[in-house]
Order: C-alpha cells, then sequence, then structure tokens
C-alpha cells in the first residue's frame, strides 16, 4: 500500500499526541463551532464533511512539509475549504443548484467570518474546485489542496460503494 493511501487511512484515527505538529497547525479552527458543525452533513456517500476536510487537510499538510512549502497555510485552508452550511444534494433549494462552481465562495465568505485569511489561504479555499472552475489556482499550495481534495473524494465515494465504511 502506498504512502498516500496509508496517510489517508491514518486521517481517519488522527492522535493529537503523535499528529502535533499538524493540530498546530489547525487548533484555532479545528474546535470552532463553525467547523465542528461540519460533522451534521454527509460530504460524499458514508464521510461526514469534517472528516472529509480533515483527511484534505492532513494530506496537504503532509505534501506541503514534504515539499518545503507553506504547510501552515494549506492545513489551514483545506480545513476551511467545504466551509459551507447545507446539504447540496438537496433539491428543495435553488440556492445549491451550480454547486460545484459557487461553493468556494460560500465557504471564503464563511472563513472570512471566522478567521484572519492570508491571500495564501483565500486562494486555497476560492480555487480548490479547479478544473472545475475556470480560473486555475494561484499557488502550489493551493494546487495541492485542489489535488488532496479530488483524491480524498474519490476514495470516500470508491470505499463507500465498497462498504468499507460500514
Amino acid at each position: 500500500m502506498g504512502n498516500l493511501s496509508n496517510a489517508y487511512k491514518r486521517s481517519f484515527s488522527l492522535d493529537k499526541n503523535i499528529e502535533e505538529e499538524f493540530f498546530q497547525c489547525i487548533d484555532d479552527l479545528i474546535n470552532l463551532k463553525e467547523v465542528q458543525i461540519l460533522a451534521q452533513y454527509e460530504q460524499h456517500v458514508d464521510v461526514d464533511r469534517l472528516q472529509h476536510v480533515l483527511s484534505v487537510a492532513y494530506l496537504s499538510f503532509l505534501a506541503c512539509k514534504k515539499l518545503d512549502l507553506s504547510y501552515k497555510s494549506a492545513s489551514r485552508g483545506a480545513i476551511l475549504h467545504d466551509l459551507f452550511y447545507y446539504d447540496w444534494r438537496s433539491k428543495d433549494d435553488n440556492s445549491h443548484r451550480l454547486h460545484g462552481y459557487r461553493h468556494p465562495g460560500f465557504a471564503l465568505q464563511n472563513a472570512r467570518k471566522i478567521a484572519s485569511l492570508s491571500k495564501l489561504e483565500e486562494n486555497i479555499i476560492k480555487r480548490h474546485m479547479w478544473p472545475l472552475t475556470v480560473i486555475p489556482p494561484r499557488y502550489a499550495e493551493s494546487f495541492i489542496v485542489s489535488m488532496a481534495d479530488k483524491y480524498c473524494a474519490t476514495r470516500e465515494i470508491l470505499n463507500s460503494f465498497a462498504g468499507k465504511y460500514k
């Protein structure tokens, strides 16, 4: 099993004492009620949104650390990249239409209400849906978070179909 797959699996049972450096990057965010409430929303089949953003943040942290990039900003931007408070699958609300294109803006608006963000963190949140959205990420860290998001979403969907979360 590859390092990426192992890191993804580890993201489901992170220990603050073992992954201390990762949690130092996100500690001021992860315990906020505005972030914790994400556990109430299903993200991809059997995975809630809080677990999804935690997995994306952890993989982004590891990749950026290895590449000597801003792993703290990548972790923080990744924790906030899906900070929206609705079920995007709901058919009863037209505001959810075009979710894939619109939710990065919603997430950025919500993130600005709870945290002071750097330009890098804002770009991570706003551009994480590239290439679905036309404008590409500006920074390497933004690209890494975008790719980590795609990887985690794919694993979540495939694992759910295979019954691995049950």
